[in-house]
């Protein structure tokens, strides 16, 4: 029994620690109906924050969390919510007294060395809705626009994060899409807040309901459901917004030469070496295999685009 004991012990602690995914990997789902923040799948341990409490909502949305500006309210995430496959769904009110503020935070994921993943309604860039993704490590910095966040209405937004590409959608409907170098997991967020980020000075007032976390990247139609309150479909495609859904044929006759091309080079694309300096072995590994591999796949597509110069 006693050498049983570590193994035991080891058994429990993966069972706790697995996660109760819901359909299409949902990890979470806080809906403040039962006048709780708790997370109904159970995988999410959540608190409210700095007076953020559940209120009626007299536009609709019946039983939502508000947070003040002058207290920064917010609901704390104790445990990531963090998967290199993300979407993140919410409603949103805000409710300014000075609608012209900048830099206030939705939701806002922070890292020991700074690095962030933040959504705002305002920048001193653009009227419209703004991502925020900073990697210090990577040097990369992002300021990627959605749309428009009117004040005293509700909104509903997505961002939809895959490997190395993050989409936002509004009302529904895709916004923009833009591609980044890193993954989620390589920022190592220890801090995840929705609706005020209370160690910076940029609080806001508003509301927030029907918080969705899926470890998957939903689609375009998917989001479309979250967005109706009806039950999610399949996906019925993997398109980024702005990314055309048709396809064309294209024939060539091998049989007809024009020119030879001796070497296929690029450029500049090794100047900064984010890759060489911060990337793991595995990533420079797939890089390496996009830029120079002339093997194909058991489909018949290319594993990289045979790079010899």
């Amino acid at each position: 029994m006693v050498k049983l004991l570590p193994l035991l012990i080891v058994f429990f602690c993966t069972v706790a620690g697995a996660q109760n995914y819901g359909d299409h990997k949902q990890f979470a789902h806080i809906d403040f109906e039962d006048g709780t923040a708790t997370d109904l799948l159970g995988n999410a341990i959540t608190i409210l924050q700095n007076g953020a409490s559940i209120v009626t909502d007299d536009d609709g949305r019946n039983k939502v969390v508000q947070f003040h500006a002058e207290t920064k309210g917010n609901l704390k995430f104790e445990n990531s919510p963090i998967n290199d496959s993300l979407t993140i769904c919410f409603w949103f009110k805000r409710e300014a007294a000075n609608p012209s503020e900048n830099w206030r935070m939705m939701f806002a994921f922070y890292a020991e060395d700074g690095s962030n993943i933040y959504f705002t309604p305002k920048t001193p860039w653009y009227e419209e809705a703004s991502l925020i993704y900073d990697s210090k490590d990577f040097g990369f910095y992002l300021h990627m626009p959605g749309s428009p966040v009117p004040n005293y209405e509700w909104t509903h937004h997505a961002i939809v994060f895959t490997n190395h590409s993050i989409s936002i959608y509004q009302n529904g409907e895709a916004i923009n899409s833009y591609h980044v170098i890193t993954r989620l997991s390589q920022i190592n967020n220890t801090k995840w807040h929705f609706g005020n980020y209370p160690e910076l000075n940029f609080p806001m007032t508003g509301k927030m309901d029907d918080i969705r976390i899926f470890h998957s990247a939903l689609a375009a139609n998917q989001i479309k459901a979250v967005y109706e309150d009806e039950t999610i479909p399949a996906p019925d495609n993997m398109y980024a917004p702005g990314v055309p859904e048709s396809s064309i044929d294209v024939s060539a006759n091998t049989g007809e030469k024009h020119q030879t091309i001796r070497h296929f080079g690029a450029s500049d694309g090794w100047n900064t070496q984010f890759v060489g300096l911060y990337f793991s072995e595995e990533y420079k590994e797939e890089i390496a295999e996009l830029l120079f591999s002339k093997e194909k796949k058991p489909d018949g597509s290319p594993r990289g685009i045979g790079l010899s110069a």
